[in-house]
């Protein structure tokens, strides 16, 4: 709707039905304000996923398995971008993934589609079980999950 209306179209009956039912879904789960920082960070980190997309759909049409190693550099990537596109806020990451699965009409950026999401979800899991036996729901909620290009820059800066 936003595109249409911002250029200076009209938007059709069905557009405004449509945009009023992914606002009833989206109230299911977010306040307002939680809608409207989700938003607002997704501009941030919007151009990071259309690669991550194609790498994690590239694995899967080469027929790479969920639970192989080969997975698990874009599982970390897909996390790390989803941490800072939440602000590292877990409890919100959990709700949107929730809500992803619970609400299969929910339409999905280009190139996401449910099989992906499944794909690498298998692989994330996968992943967060390893976390888990090393680190508790609480320490993990406490890591500042925004850093990790900071972080990385830092490991990898020639020493003084």
């Amino acid at each position: 709707m936003q595109i249409i209306l911002a250029g200076g179209g009209q938007p059709e009956i069905d557009d405004w039905l449509a945009s009023l039912s992914l606002m009833s879904t989206f109230e299911q789960y977010f306040s307002a304000g939680e809608l409207k920082l989700v938003f607002e960070r997704w501009k941030r980190s919007e151009a990071e996923w259309p690669p991550l997309l194609r790498a994690v759909r590239d694995a899967m049409e080469r027929g790479v398995p969920s639970d192989s190693i080969e997975l698990q550099p874009l599982a970390r990537r897909w996390m790390d971008v989803s941490a800072r596109w939440m602000n590292g806020d877990l409890a919100l990451l959990k709700r949107w993934g929730s809500m992803l699965r619970e609400q299969p009409g929910l339409p999905l950026p280009d190139g996401m589609d449910r099989a992906l999401l499944e794909y690498i979800d298998q692989a994330i899991q996968l992943r967060l079980a390893v976390v888990a036996k090393y680190i508790g729901p609480d320490e993990l909620q406490r890591l500042d999950k925004t850093l990790d290009p900071e972080w990385r820059a830092l490991v990898s800066a020639p020493s003084a």
